[in-house]
C-alpha cells in the first residue's frame, strides 16, 4: 500500500464508536439471544434475516437476491425482486437451449386442409 500513498488504520479497541456498524450487529444478536428462547433461537434469527429494514429489503434479500421461507406473512409490495439484466440474460438463453432441445426430436408438419380428417 505504500506505492500508492494510501495507509490502513484499525480502529481502536477500546473506543466501541469508531466502529459503529459492527457494534450495532453485535447488539442486535445480543437482543435477539436473550429475547429467544435457547432451543429457539434459530427461529428468531430467521425471523430477523426475513424482517425488511428501512429500504424495504431484508437482510437475506440483499444477500441472496430472494425472499427465505419463514413464518412471517409477508406483505406483496415485499415480494417483487428486481431482476439484474443479467440474470434476464442468462434465463433467456436457457430457454432457447431448451427449446433447441426440445426440437430436435420434432419434425415439421404441413398445414391441415378444410375438412381433412385428422
Amino acid at each position: 500500500m505504500h506505492e500508492t500513498g494510501t495507509s490502513h488504520t484499525t480502529p481502536q479497541i477500546q473506543i466501541s464508536q469508531s466502529n459503529g456498524l459492527a457494534e450495532s450487529s453485535v447488539k442486535n444478536v445480543k437482543n435477539i439471544l436473550k429475547k429467544s428462547k435457547k432451543e429457539d433461537f434459530y427461529k428468531a434469527f430467521l425471523a430477523y434475516r426475513a424482517t425488511p429494514l428501512n429500504n424495504r429489503k431484508s437482510p437475506a434479500n440483499m444477500l441472496m437476491r430472494r425472499q427465505i421461507k419463514t413464518t412471517l406473512p409477508t406483505h406483496p409490495l415485499n415480494m417483487d425482486i428486481e431482476e439484474s439484466p443479467e440474470v434476464a440474460h442468462f434465463k433467456v438463453k436457457g430457454r432457447e437451449k431448451q427449446k433447441e432441445y426440445f426440437d430436435r426430436g420434432t419434425k415439421l408438419t404441413r398445414p391441415l386442409r378444410i375438412h381433412e380428417p385428422v
